[in-house]
């Protein structure tokens, strides 16, 4: 082989390798563009997106703070108008405007807070009120607790036997014949003390005051 034709081959070797690195090196340029158009498209579109959540957000907190604004004033309105209502009612009508789980509750409230006479003048309120009502025969053995914490044990005799006479089928019945046989020992009546303990034995011997009247027995050695 002539050393021309030996020149001709490798310039044309060159060119080859030189035409297809330009033309693959294009080739990635074209598709580089082509990503980084559709990045600066995207890019805007969050962008846009993120303004739109950003105003989205803000109207919802002015709605949020118009709703509560208006809460507020329905809520201020209905104290006054309540208020102005009241003015105008007798004190037995406000007391019976109070529902009756509320009295109850406040009264229970109060016995516990310390508040006994306040508690007892709310449970004989709740009794005249709503003798039949589902929470009666509780709030007559809470008045009852009531005499009882004041050591005033005749009423409290009284209280507590007005569960067995107008709530018998109620669940308050063997806690109310405990603290008439606490009462009458408390008096220094010890046989009716223990006859009501003893019933309590016979007749609620399943229920945890069963094993309060057992040690109150044993402690009187009357078991």
């Amino acid at each position: 082989m002539s050393c021309k034709r030996l020149i001709w081959m490798l310039n044309l070797v060159v060119f080859y390798v030189f035409y297809t690195g330009c033309a693959g090196n294009k080739v990635l340029e074209q598709r580089l563009s082509v990503i980084e158009g559709k990045y600066d498209f995207l890019q805007k579109e969050y962008l846009d997106m993120s303004i739109k959540i950003e105003e989205t957000n803000n109207f919802v907190y002015v709605i949020q703070d118009k709703l509560f604004q208006q809460s507020k004033l329905i809520e201020e309105l209905k104290a006054k108008n309540m208020s102005s209502v009241q003015q105008n009612l007798k004190p037995q009508q406000k007391e019976q405007l109070e529902s009756p789980e509320n009295l109850y509750k406040s009264s229970y409230d109060a016995l516990l807070s310390g508040s006994v006479d306040v508690a007892k003048k709310g449970f004989v309120t709740f009794l005249s009120s709503y003798s039949h009502h589902s929470l009666a025969d509780n709030a007559q053995y809470w008045l009852g607790e009531c005499f009882y914490h004041q050591q005033d044990y005749h009423a409290a005799i009284t209280e507590f036997g007005n569960i067995l006479t107008n709530y018998s089928d109620g669940d308050k019945v063997c806690d109310a014949k405990l603290k008439i046989g606490y009462s009458y020992l408390q008096m220094g009546d010890i046989d009716n003390g223990m006859k009501y303990l003893k019933d309590i034995l016979l007749n609620c011997k399943d229920l945890p005051v069963a094993k309060k009247a057992e040690d109150k027995l044993r402690i009187y050695g009357k078991n």
